[in-house]
């Protein structure tokens, strides 16, 4: 049985990579890192769709 725990912080460890990469190509002029930016971006929106509308049903 996997812990559900420990799935919640290989996914919150996952979403920091994410980000931390995400703001390293911020800051970055290059033209590529730009359009993998908006591959990240939608990579993140991904992530984040999925964890934060389950827990605000179960609070409806």
């Amino acid at each position: 049985e996997v812990n559900p725990r420990a799935r919640k912080t290989h996914f919150e460890v996952m979403k920091c990579g994410i980000f931390s990469v995400r703001n390293t190509l911020f800051y970055s002029k290059d033209t590529d890192a730009s359009k993998d930016l908006k591959e990240l971006n939608w990579m993140t929106k991904q992530l984040t769709d999925g964890v934060v509308p389950a827990p605000a049903r179960i609070t409806e």
